[in-house]
């Protein structure tokens, strides 16, 4: 601390939150904070969902499935496949199903008009129409027909009704036009019949001209099997071409350098076969063998009888390797000549194959046509359709509507959107700290303690003694955690200075200040109060000390420290007031003589506590905070701003000061009377016959009166 000084080190102003305090305010969050609103807001959709379920009128649903074909697939035609007319022709019958002349046959059924269901109905064809409902199968040709009324009975009447006028409608439908259908089913047969006799000319000329008895066999066709012949030699000869082609270039190594026998292999005439190349390859390996044993010379007869062989090897391998390619050559060339007809015979089998499959499908054609023909007369006498009632119109055992599973799932979700709704509305209008989880996510900051509100109508001198006067109280519990939050996040004495401010004020920071000291006193260190406020002094009123020398006095006229400090009745703690307010305190504090001051008590004290004025308000705070080991910050709960707190969080980070982390001060959640009482029973405190305990202000604890500076009996 000797070293420290007022002015604000560079290196330490970087202005960004460290990443361990990371803020994410993100929508999600939000909704994590307004989890109880949401919790209320579905609570109340549900209740209301419930509700309309227990007056909502009762609606039953009955149903009935048929099953439609058209005659021609019941006459045996199974070789015709379903096609999209088959779908169009199902969807048409639903259509007809909820058609005015069904509806209408219905409705004059006995005892359908005066079902109740119609009661208060003008337009009975419409009402019926709108509410009956017709769908088709997904995975099957089904055809169900659904109604819903108040009635079970009045339902299933009704769906019957309809089915029985639907079939007595069909059955009313006679095919009158079968013979006109018959005559231009027959001429549609002469007609094929006629174009696959041309399509059958056409093969017989096809073939003639191409010279062959079939297209769908290689062996009636010359071209490609002379085709096949050649392509076999071709590759014969191309297997011979490299071979040759490798030998030669392999022997043609042995003669590489001399030129010599280069000459001479150029000049042979010599052609070799494969055993000849065998032969001479063993006579050359003896002779070798001979001049390496004996070790003659390149003039020994020995040895040039070798070169002549050699040379003669080479010759003979690159003659054979010529001929091969003149033979590969050839076969090419016939193989080219061929593969030409054969593309010419391809494309006239393609041809013919069309023609065959033009031939086949007439065929069909004509076989089909004479299947309609028959089953168009067999229909003659007939109804164009068969219909089968597969489900009788029955009524389902319960009440379809309102349908409790969706209504409750609709109101849980109506619920959480309007919870939702309401809570990013409230996060908007209302930016107000109310519990640790906000401080946690709105500032990104350790929570060091929360501080339940003090009842009573206690005074606030009495508050910044709540430790001291009460001790088992869950107010003094809330600081001596808070003390030891402190104590644990810094390594032993590293935190000797500690700075205690605020966003705003009366957030709570000087009665944070003394009860704080009061703990940390109680705990067997030495602990001095600093009243740094030079706006709001109120720690010479909390403790019962002058003010007329103070801190302010230390650094504006050099005052003796010990001149300023003051005695408590607390053991261990000692308090130095503000003094007189300065002028300037600003420039006060922003000089070399606050950081020897402060190194100066650090020595005597173990622990130094400075109560400083809010942050937003003046610029005192950032300048002290600047100075000291550890910073505190308050929020009040219920009463602090997010974004201003957030504000004043980063400000004390841009000029370095280490925010150790936040008091949640007079929040209401935290009651413990039961562990108080407990606690009190166990250090001997007096309680009331109901275990609660004697008010504060009855005990003899309560701070001295402030007296005048006379002598030396209130200093240090």
């Amino acid at each position: 601390m000797s070293g420290r000084n007022a002015i604000i080190p560079a290196s330490r102003v970087d202005g960004t939150l460290p990443a361990t305090h990371r803020v994410d305010d993100s929508v999600f969050h939000i909704i994590w904070r307004q989890r109880r609103l949401i919790g209320y807001s579905i609570a109340a959709c549900m209740i209301l969902a419930i509700v309309y379920l227990m007056v909502a009128p009762k609606r039953f649903t009955a149903s009935s499935s048929i099953y439609v074909q058209k005659m021609s697939v019941m006459a045996g035609d199974k070789s015709a496949a379903p096609t999209d007319s088959d779908d169009t022709f199902l969807a048409t019958q639903c259509e007809l199903l909820k058609s005015t002349p069904i509806v209408a046959l219905a409705l004059g059924m006995p005892g359908v008009d005066e079902m109740q269901t119609f009661d208060g109905v003008r337009n009975k064809i419409a009402y019926l129409k709108k509410n009956l409902s017709v769908d088709l199968g997904r995975k099957n040709d089904l055809i169900t027909i659904s109604l819903d009324a108040p009635s079970p009975d009045e339902a299933e009447k009704l769906v019957g009704s309809v089915v029985e006028s639907y079939l007595a409608y069909q059955a009313k439908q006679k095919r009158s036009t079968a013979g006109e259908v018959v005559t231009i089913l027959e001429r549609e047969k002469d007609k094929r019949d006629a174009e696959r006799a041309e399509k059958n000319k056409e093969i017989i000329a096809l073939k003639q001209t191409a010279h062959t008895l079939s297209f769908d066999s290689d062996k009636n066709n010359l071209t490609m099997t002379r085709l096949q012949s050649l392509s076999a030699a071709l590759t014969t000869a191309h297997l011979d071409t490299i071979s040759a082609k490798s030998a030669y270039q392999e022997a043609e190594r042995l003669i590489s350098k001399d030129k010599e026998l280069e000459k001479m292999a150029d000049e042979s005439t010599v052609v070799l076969s494969p055993q000849d190349e065998e032969l001479l390859k063993a006579q050359m390996f003896t002779l070798a063998q001979r001049i390496k044993e004996r070790q003659y010379g390149s003039a020994h007869p020995t040895s040039q009888q070798l070169r002549q062989l050699k040379a003669a090897y080479v010759g003979g391998l690159k003659h054979r390797w010529e001929d091969c390619q003149r033979k590969e050559a050839d076969l090419q060339s016939s193989f080219d000549e061929e593969q030409h007809l054969a593309m010419q015979m391809t494309a006239k089998a393609d041809e013919y194959q069309h023609l065959a499959d033009e031939v086949k499908r007439l065929e069909a054609a004509s076989d089909s046509l004479d299947s309609r023909i028959k089953d168009v007369a067999l229909m003659a006498n007939e109804g164009a359709l068969n219909t089968t009632v597969v489900e009788p119109a029955a009524a389902e055992d319960g009440p379809t509507s309102p349908k409790k599973a969706r209504t409750l799932v609709v109101g849980f979700g109506l619920g959480l959107l309007l919870g939702i709704a309401l809570g990013l509305v409230k996060e908007l209008v209302d930016p107000r700290l109310r519990s640790v989880d906000d401080v946690k996510l709105a500032l990104g900051l350790p929570v060091l303690g929360m501080i339940p509100r003090i009842g009573g109508a206690q005074s606030a001198e009495a508050h910044g003694w709540a430790v001291h006067l009460d001790p088992s109280s869950d107010v003094a519990e809330a600081y001596r955690a808070v003390r030891t939050s402190l104590q644990f996040s810094v390594p032993e004495g590293a935190g000797r200075s500690i700075v205690v401010t605020s966003a705003s004020p009366r957030d709570g920071k000087s009665t944070l200040s003394s009860n704080l000291a009061i703990a940390i006193a109680k705990s067997g260190k030495s602990v001095l109060v600093i009243d740094a406020d030079f706006r709001a002094p109120s720690q010479h009123r909390i403790f019962g000390v002058s003010n007329e020398v103070g801190f302010s006095s230390v650094l504006l006229a050099g005052e003796m420290v010990d001149r300023a400090v003051r005695r408590t009745t607390i053991e261990r703690l000692h308090v130095m007031p503000c003094g007189p307010l300065p002028k300037n305190p600003s420039e006060l504090l922003n000089s070399s003589i606050l950081g020897d001051v402060l190194a100066e008590l650090c020595e005597q004290y173990d622990h130094v506590v400075i109560d400083s004025p809010p942050v937003m308000a003046v610029d005192d705070a950032r300048i002290i905070a600047a100075s000291c080991d550890l910073t505190v910050l308050v929020v009040r709960a219920d009463r602090s701003n997010r974004k201003l707190a957030a504000a004043a969080r980063d400000a004390l980070l841009a000029v370095g000061a280490r925010i150790c982390g936040i008091v949640l001060n007079d929040s209401r959640t935290m009651n413990r009377p039961a562990y108080s009482s407990y606690m009190r029973e166990k250090i001997g405190l007096p309680t009331n016959g109901n275990g609660n305990s004697i008010r504060s202000e009855n005990l003899d604890l309560a701070p001295r009166a402030p007296r005048p500076l006379t002598g030396s009996s209130e200093m240090l």
